[in-house]
């Protein structure tokens, strides 16, 4: 049964029902309203004064099928329909900044906010212009480790205005993600780095599969295809319900999330068949053909 009322929810009404938070007169809107932008401005611990960072214009180079950013890829496949996304991690060639003074003199430059900031982008770009384009496949490269030292320096400097605010264009970035009407898969092969933060890609992927194997290219290689959790993946990115990927993947399983497994392996590398109990399916290396497919 629905019950409406025909003209609708008013004034004193929505404010006892708890639906707005206040109610004022046409007479003194903009002055509530300005009231209320001050109070919550002056609750904020950003800085009064001092230097911010300049956001420079985003590189984004556009050749056929191919988007181009400094870390992050896209390759289009119309007659597919789907979309390779790729994230590169952390640079060994750059040093990573360690207190807030040097992520403030990195500015855009650093690779968390450069990260997120063409990520962002591209999921705007792709869900604007690219309609027929319905799979998004998700892959990262680089090293796992240092991924995870950028999520230490994070979270050390979280204090820190400027690191605040990139953790939380992480979440929001993240739960646009979430939300994305396409189909998400992400694919976890040797030389990725789904890892902390970047893990929380392929958690908030429709499936996510793994080679257990060596690389596809290279039969003889001792490279693994693995996963690794950290304090990130506990909740300091949380989707719009509120609840971290790996709890919302395990509802109402607390145990299995907090003690039966991922908290022992947090910081830990998994692969192949220990790393069932995240992806959808482990692809044994005699099927490769089809992981590749």
């Amino acid at each position: 049964m629905v019950a409406t009322r025909a003209g609708g929810i008013r004034g004193r009404t929505a404010l006892e029902w708890g639906l707005v938070d206040e109610l004022a007169p046409r007479s003194r809107l903009a002055e509530v309203v300005a009231s209320r932008a001050a109070a919550m401005a002056a609750s904020s611990d950003r800085p009064a004064s001092g230097p911010g960072v300049t956001l420079s214009p985003l590189d984004r180079q556009i050749d056929g099928d191919r988007i181009a950013y400094r870390y992050v890829t896209a390759i289009l496949d119309g007659q597919r329909r789907l979309v390779d996304i790729t994230i590169t991690g952390p640079p060994a060639s750059e040093g990573q900044p360690t207190t807030g003074d040097q992520w403030l003199a990195a500015g855009d430059a650093s690779w968390a906010l450069a990260t997120v900031r063409e990520l962002d982008d591209l999921i705007l770009h792709l869900r604007t212009n690219e309609l027929e384009l319905g799979t998004w496949v998700l892959r990262t490269r680089g090293d796992a480790r240092r991924v995870l030292d950028h999520d230490l320096l994070l979270f050390d400097n979280y204090d820190d205005w400027l690191v605040n605010e990139i953790v939380h264009y992480l979440k929001r970035t993240l739960k646009r993600l979430d939300v994305t009407s396409r189909s998400l898969i992400a694919l976890i092969e040797p030389g990725s780095c789904f890892a902390g933060v970047l893990l929380e890609l392929a958690l908030a992927a429709d499936r996510q599969y793994i080679l257990d194997g060596p690389p596809i290219d290279d039969e003889n290689s001792d490279e693994r295809a693995s996963i690794t959790l950290s304090p990130a993946n506990f909740g300091a990115f949380p989707m719009g319900n509120g609840l971290s990927r790996l709890e919302s993947r395990f509802y109402r399983d607390d145990e299995h999330v907090e003690r039966r497994c991922f908290r022992q392996q947090a910081g830990a590398l998994v692969r192949g068949q220990g790393s069932q109990r995240f992806a959808h399916h482990v692809y044994p290396p005699g099927s490769r053909e089809r992981f590749s497919k």
